[in-house]
């Protein structure tokens, strides 16, 4: 009974140590959505919205609108891979890196001037 009992902890141990976390199960649920970026200048307001959808595929929405209410807005499909923080944008074999920072943005990492804020759990309107 004894090393039943001893073989029985030494499972749950093990089982502890090698379980994957909510974290791991989760780390790419975090970046699914809609992500978006505003720039407001005297004549405009650029918006840069990504969307992140299932099966690691997703958009890249780019729409100005004047002061005079034109706007111009276009959308291209790309492919994402995430590595822990690093979320990696494939789009027409050009790549873009991006760091969720620790403030929950995403920020693209060659320059911290783009910082695009997480608005949305929901990315089903966009597929």
């Amino acid at each position: 009974m004894k090393k039943h009992l001893q073989l029985l902890t030494a499972l749950i141990v093990i089982s502890f140590f090698t379980s994957c976390s909510i974290e791991d199960i989760n780390k790419n649920t975090n970046i699914l959505g809609v992500w978006e970026s505003s720039d407001l200048s005297t004549n405009s307001t650029e918006t840069q919205t990504l969307v992140f959808g299932d099966n690691n595929t997703g958009l890249n929405i780019q729409t100005s609108v004047s002061n005079s209410s034109e706007s111009i807005s276009s959308a291209t499909s790309f492919k994402w891979e995430a590595n822990d923080e690093i979320i990696t944008l494939l789009e027409d074999n050009i790549s873009e890196t991006f760091i969720i920072n620790s403030e929950g943005q995403l920020v693209l990492a060659n320059s911290q001037d783009l910082r695009l804020e997480k608005v949305s759990e929901d990315y089903s309107k966009y597929y």
